[in-house]
């Protein structure tokens, strides 16, 4: 797969498809928006993309020595968010879950029409744990 692909995409027209994510439900509210991942994604290593990596993902982009680009794209939106960011919530508190492997589950502060569209930049892209944890700051 690439590994820049995120669970939503643009096509060649420019309309939003889904990228990692085969499908995705949003509740009545808008709030919380549950991602149904591709069955068969792998990593470069071939070892198995999962839910798992969006949250590690997202709590890297929210960590402040990362310094990421973009944190206002999770901080504005993402229930705990910045609270998170700003050290006073836990990754419990976070409203970004694992449902299981294939089932990730994303809350909002409140309802926002085209979070779906942010989720297309690259700061949302899935990032291996292992390959940051064994390269540093390479």
């Amino acid at each position: 797969i690439n590994c820049f692909e995120g669970l939503v995409t643009y096509d060649s027209t420019g309309t939003l498809v889904p990228g990692n994510a085969e499908s995705w439900d949003i509740s009545d509210d808008g709030l919380t928006y549950t991602f149904h991942l591709r069955d068969g994604l792998k990593w470069s290593d071939g070892s198995d993309l999962t839910a798992e990596d969006y949250v590690y993902t997202i709590q890297r982009v929210l960590t402040p020595a990362t310094a990421a680009q973009y944190v206002s794209m999770a901080t504005d939106y993402i229930k705990n968010a910045q609270e998170y960011y700003d050290g006073t919530a836990t990754a419990d508190d976070l409203g970004v879950k694992a449902l299981d492997d294939k089932t990730l589950e994303i809350t909002l502060v409140q309802p926002t029409s085209y979070f779906i569209d942010i989720l297309s930049m690259w700061t949302f892209s899935p990032v291996q744990k292992a390959t940051v944890e064994a390269n540093g700051d390479k």
